[in-house]
C-alpha cells in the first residue's frame, strides 16, 4: 500500500510539472535576406512591450521561448535592412509559432545623409617640446 502511494504521489509531480511547463509557449523561425536568400546572422528578434528578445544564430534561427500564451508585436531589427514590425503574432500554450521573414536591403535615398565625426589630436600634449641631441664631441668643435 505504501509503494502504491509512493508511485501515485510521483505520477502526480510528474503530470503536474508538465502542465505547469504546458502553461507557456515560443516563437520560432529564421531570418533571410529578401533578395539573395542568404540568412541573417545577429538580426534581432524583440516581442514588443516584453523583456523577451534575442538575435539570430549562425543559420539565421532563433528561438524565444517561455512566453505566455496570447498576442505580440514582434520587431525585426538588421543593420542595413528595414525594420519590420509584424502584429497580431499569437502564441499558444505548449507550442512554437513559427515565423520566418525575409528582410528587404535599405537603401538611402537622397535627401538622407550619413556624418561621421571623428576626432584625433593634431600633437600630443604630452610631448609637446621639440628636442636635439648634441654630443660632447659636437660643443667642443
Amino acid at each position: 500500500m505504501k509503494r502504491l502511494k509512493s508511485i501515485l504521489i510521483a505520477l502526480f509531480l510528474l503530470f503536474t510539472g508538465s502542465a505547469v511547463f504546458a502553461q507557456t509557449g515560443g516563437i520560432k523561425g529564421v531570418i533571410t535576406d529578401a533578395e539573395t536568400g542568404e540568412t541573417l546572422i545577429g538580426a534581432t528578434v524583440l516581442i514588443t512591450g516584453t523583456s523577451f528578445g534575442t538575435a539570430t544564430g549562425i543559420d539565421g534561427d532563433y528561438e524565444i521561448d517561455n512566453i505566455r500564451p496570447g498576442e505580440y508585436s514582434v520587431r525585426i531589427t538588421y543593420i542595413g535592412f528595414e525594420t519590420v514590425l509584424l502584429t497580431a503574432i499569437k502564441v499558444e500554450a505548449g507550442e512554437f509559432t513559427e515565423l520566418d521573414y525575409k528582410l528587404k536591403p535599405k537603401v538611402l535615398t537622397s535627401g538622407e545623409e550619413i556624418v561621421v565625426i571623428g576626432e584625433r589630436p593634431i600633437f600630443d600634449v604630452e610631448k609637446s617640446t621639440t628636442s636635439a641631441t648634441i654630443s660632447r664631441k659636437d660643443i667642443e668643435a
